[in-house]
């Protein structure tokens, strides 16, 4: 369709097209938006259904375009359909979220002839609320529904495999493959080597060989590297079954540092246990029995006692053991036990030893300065916090509280250095740092406002360098008498999350100090950032996290690298930054539950809303099997709890979810993996990934996707005496993940965030998300036992919407083709309604004909619902013995005479037909000239039900099948594509299709139903691009149907094609180049 339209519009072609129906493959919105732009009265239909469904199951009316590169939707249910998109359990997914299609209604097939057990398996008895159609067949094409109702399709499930590791959509490739300059078309295939390794190979047509380099070029404009074909295969065309579909199955068969140890301290260490807890937890009541976890611990508070027991005792602590045994009994046993076999690295803040005054970055450092590269401009590490203050505040003494600040701690007086692509830090001895100030109180409240949200974005974008000082900085707004709008922006390579904190929390101190003129210590801090980077460097170099450098890489083996949730738009080529957040919170109702609940089953509220993320993740991906990173503050030594700096790691937490768990069991699995990712948090997050050997996709963050996180609230960290407080909320336009789920408690409520990638995802779908992530967290808190698998994430607006888009029920008023095709006689008896070469038969006469064909059945057979075969050539006898057997009553089973003898002598094995009506002396039946003649007897009543025709599948994939289609899964279809497509008796279409491929009920009933004129092309004038477009121009064609092989041999004629023609395509994908080929033609 592409090429085509820019055909049109380079060569300024000039005409009218009324109606134009396309579907087989996907088609970008912008290409047919391109269409309604050039055609001001052009109506476009994208149309969905396989052959068990009776040709058509869904249209989508293309009225405009709203996401330019995504594809087209394939629309909503035709009348008396429904359609549902189901997970592995057979349960209704989500607006939005993955599965695969489902079609239920009355065009659905009885199922495949003497097959019962394929019947079984693909035609499947369910029920959904409020549908009436209990019986449906499972397509194997995945798919989703829009906000809107309407389904996209993403491919067939056959046509997703898994290669390199990554999930991958063969139909994709093929895209891509085709707009390679000089391929024609193009299959890929996965060919199994052996029960180990397999091979993606891609088959492509053209006029001559291309390099194969120039064809990876080429793809790698539109494919990640590990989706690249490993082999390419040249063909002069690709070899196709009896339908005309490529032959997958021959194209497969083709070869081709130290601590002091303080001895008193483990002497009294039941005491000093005590001590410890009261003063990290701020609580001086808590007595020796009391549970760490019920007294108010936390992960944090938790990596705090264990930092503090290390730096006295030289014992390391596990979290799992403090999470299992979380009594001071228990952890003074352990340490006591312990003490003999003491084997610790020392680390000492005088054993600095600084080569030319740089020291190596850390590795998070490297990579946030890497991943900047790529965003420059974008703030994407800035961490910028907004304060609203009223009182006296001391604008110089805060700038000197500032200096002071500075002096104390390395870190915000370094810069980083690139050195021939290797990082360094730089401590500069001086910097005088300079508040800026700005006096806006002359400004209205509505400029105010204004000028404020001006700085956000300001300072939410502000492009800090790396070498030069200062990475952080500090503003301050004058906005009326005692008030203040405070900002501090601090770059995350010199600070994370939990050091904004402490240099809040330091600053405030300061301030405070200088306002009471009391005595402040103004010598550097003991311990440094530095100091914390020489540690992890020399224990990376000296192989001490080798042992969680193993734990991550077998806990991470074979684990998808890649989780797809469902998009709104179509992915950049490479990941992009551009984001937003959404709050929403847990009513109080709701909070309270869950803090009950968490204190009464022992678990902290990270791991349980860990926990709802996690079933959260797994329904919107389909996945049981995935990844959530988790930010750890790796603060485990208490010599670093104080220091300002960049010491976050990420953890890859694997999440698998069981066939039959609970939320329990959920709950279970996570504490563990929780407990074992915190016991093996020190090695860098680089490391782990460089250790996978993955392969980078630079369109999705590497390893993890989606991030879950506690965030730190700062409302009660910075105080500035005389003054009060208030922190300002606001939305950053920055996602550094695709999704990322954070919370934080603030009273009795639970508060949530979702900062997403907003070049993915709307503000819709985060909505619904939100609502989603609710409703799985309202669940365990009352019924924790419930089965994880069958639990539905649907929200009452969900229900209500579902219940509107299953209502396609229409009754339509026939019920079977015979009682159309006779209202359609009965009102123009005298027109054409079939014509052959010369032979031309009005309705009238069409009638008679078909009344004495069914009358002589019946007395051959004695009864209807018998099986027919016909075995007819080309000739107006095709339609006058299709539809004598339908008035009859019985069952047409369509042999074409031009396709192998073994093909159609398996389908009568199969079918066993009463009788065989045929035109041939060769073959033993009824011929056709012999029931034309005689009286017209009383003819049966014919019942929805009762079946039209049985027709047999390609066999592409295995023998062929019967599927049986009933009289009123044809009418319906028939009546529904006359209504949506808006036909009536003005059409006339040339049957060019073989009556043994289902789409020529359409070519056949569509024109009759509707009182219009079908033609019947010759044998020779098919195959013959010159005769039949001949034929096209000279019958005044305005409606025709074939597959994109007939219409390339049309366009090698140079057909021009008339103005008004309506053209149908099916069978096989429809190559974009030909579609836009065909456009020109109408």
């Amino acid at each position: 369709l592409e090429p085509l339209i820019n055909k049109f519009e380079e060569q300024n072609i000039s005409f009218s097209i009324n109606r134009f129906l396309t579907g087989v493959e996907p088609i970008k919105q912008r290409v047919l938006g391109r269409y309604l732009s050039k055609f001001s009265n052009i109506s476009i239909i994208n149309g969905y259904g396989p052959t068990e469904t009776t040709i058509c199951a869904t249209f989508y009316k293309f009225t405009s375009v709203n996401n330019p590169d995504e594809n087209t939707p394939i629309g909503k249910e035709i009348e008396n359909y429904s359609v549902k998109i189901v997970d592995a359990n057979l349960k209704e997914t989500q607006t939005g979220a993955q599965g695969e299609i489902l079609i239920g209604g009355e065009g659905l097939a009885r199922g495949y002839l003497n097959l019962p057990e394929e019947t079984k398996k693909s035609f499947i008895n369910t029920e959904f609320e409020n549908c009436r159609y209990k019986r449906f067949y499972k397509t194997g094409d995945f798919g989703y529904r829009l906000p809107d109702g309407n389904i996209m399709f993403s491919g067939r499930k056959d046509n997703q495999i898994k290669f390199r590791g990554y999930r991958i959509e063969l139909e994709e490739i093929e895209s891509s493959l085709n707009k390679v300059p000089g391929i024609i078309e193009s299959c890929v295939l996965l060919k199994v080597i052996s029960k180990d390794s397999a091979s993606l190979i891609a088959y492509y047509s053209s006029a001559n060989m291309i390099e194969e380099q120039l064809i990876k070029n080429e793809l790698l404009k539109y494919l990640p590297e590990y989706m690249l074909p490993v082999s390419f295969v040249w063909l002069n065309t690709l070899p196709r079954t009896d339908s005309g579909k490529v032959d997958k199955r021959k194209l497969l068969a083709m070869p081709i540092d130290s601590v002091e140890i303080d001895e008193e301290f483990i002497e009294n260490i039941e005491y000093n246990l005590l001590q410890i807890w009261k003063e990290t937890l701020k609580n001086d009541s808590i007595k020796p029995e009391d549970n760490f976890f019920e007294a108010g611990g936390d992960s944090l508070t938790a990596f705090q006692i264990i930092g503090k027991l290390y730096s006295k005792t030289g014992i390391e602590i596990t979290f799992k053991f403090l999470f299992n045994n979380p009594t001071i009994g228990a952890i003074a046993d352990e340490i006591k036990s312990k003490f003999k076999n003491i084997s610790t690295f020392h680390i000492k803040a005088e054993d600095k030893t600084y080569a030319d005054n740089l020291i190596p970055a850390s590795p998070g450092q490297s990579r946030i300065y890497f991943i900047e590269e790529l965003s420059k401009g974008s703030g994407l590490f800035n961490i910028p916090l907004f304060f609203k203050i009223e009182g006296r505040l001391d604008i110089p003494l805060l700038e000197k509280a500032i200096n002071i600040l500075i002096a104390k701690n390395e870190s915000l007086r370094t810069i980083i250095l690139n050195k021939g692509g290797e990082l360094f830090q730089k401590i500069l001895d001086n910097f005088e740092f300079k508040l800026i100030t700005e006096d806006i109180s002359h400004l209205d409240s509505v400029r105010q406002f204004e000028f404020i949200n001006n700085l956000i974005k300001e300072e939410d974008k502000f492009e800090f360098k790396p070498d030069t000082l200062p990475l952080f900085r500090v503003r301050v707004l004058i906005t009326g008498n005692n008030k203040f709008f405070l900002s501090i922006n601090i770059h995350h390579i010199i600070s994370d999350n939990h050091s904004v904190g402490i240099f809040i929390e330091k600053l405030s101190k300061i301030y405070n100090k200088l306002r009471k003129d009391e005595f402040i210590d103004l010598k550097p801090e003991p311990v440094q950032y530095a100091d914390f980077s020489i540690y992890q460097n020399k224990n990376i170099s000296g192989g001490l996290y080798k042992s969680e450098l193993k734990y991550w890489v077998d806990t991470l083996a074979g684990v998808e690298p890649v989780l797809q949730l469902p998009v709104d738009f179509t992915r950049p080529k490479h990941q992009t930054y551009n984001g937003n957040e959404y709050y929403f919170e847990f009513d109080t109702s709701l909070s309270s539950k869950i803090i009950s609940y968490c204190k009464e089953n022992n678990i902290s509220i990270f791991m349980f809303l860990f926990s709802v993320y996690a079933v959260f993740i797994s329904k919107y991906s389909g996945k049981k099997d995935f990844i959530i990173g988790i930010p750890i503050a790796k603060r485990s030594k208490e010599q670093f709890n104080d220091v300002i700096g960049m010491m976050i790691n990420n953890l890859p937490v694997r999440v698998t979810i069981g066939d039959d768990y609970t939320f329990n069991n959920i709950i279970a699995d996570v504490k563990k993996s929780l407990i074992e990712a915190y016991d093996n948090q020190n090695i860098p997050f680089e490391i782990i990934v460089d250790s996978l050997n993955l392969s980078r996709d630079t369109s999705h963050s590497v390893l993890i996707q989606t991030m879950f996180n506690s965030l730190t609230e700062y409302r009660d960290k910075l105080f500035l005496k005389d003054t009060r407080v208030e922190l300002f909320d606001f939305e950053r336009k920055k996602s550094h993940l695709d999704l990322t789920m954070m919370y934080y408690v603030l009273g009795n409520y639970i508060k949530c965030i979702f900062e997403y990638n907003t070049d993915i995802f709307s503000i819709d779908r985060i909505k619904s998300f939100s609502e989603h992530f609710k409703l799985i967290a309202s669940s365990p808190v009352s019924n924790p036992a419930y089965n994880i698998n069958s639990f539905e994430i649907i929200s009452e607006s969900d229900i209500e919407e579902i219940k509107s888009l299953n209502n396609t029920y229409k009754q339509f008023e026939y019920k079977n083709i015979c009682d159309l095709i006779k209202k359609a006689a009965e009102k123009n008896p005298d027109k054409i309604a079939v014509k052959f070469t010369d032979k031309i038969l009005t309705y009238k006469e069409f009638q008679i004909i078909t009344d004495k064909i069914a009358s002589n059945l019946l007395r051959h057979t004695k009864g209807k619902n018998l099986n027919i075969a016909l075995y007819l050539n080309r000739s107006e006898n095709l339609i006058l013995g299709i539809l004598g057997v339908l008035k009859s009553g019985n069952c047409f089973i369509p042999l074409d005479p031009e396709y192998p003898q073994d093909r159609n002598k398996y389908i009568l094995d199969v079918a066993k037909p009463e009788i065989i009506i045929t035109d041939s002396n060769d073959v033993p039946g009824i011929s056709i000239n012999e029931l034309i003649k005689g009286d017209i007897i009383d003819l049966p009543v014919i019942n929805p039900s009762d079946l039209a025709y049985i027709i047999f599948t390609s066999g592409s994939t295995g023998k062929p099948k019967g599927v049986e289609i009933t009289h009123y899964s044809l009418a319906n279809l028939i009546q529904s594509i006359i209504e949506t497509a808006e036909i009536n008796e003005t059409v006339i279409l040339l049957n060019v299709t073989t009556y043994s491929f289902d789409i020529s009920n359409l070519e056949f009933f569509v024109p009759l139903a509707s009182g219009g004129t079908l033609i019947i092309a010759e044998k020779e004038g098919i195959y013959d691009g010159f005769l039949l477009s001949e034929k096209i121009k000279n019958e005044h064609i305005n409606l025709f149907q074939a597959t994109p092989a007939t219409y390339k041999i049309l366009n090698e004629t140079g057909w021009k094609g008339s103005n008004g023609l309506i053209l149908f395509c099916g069978g096989e994908a429809l190559p974009k180049k030909l579609a836009k080929e065909l456009i020109s033609k109408c």
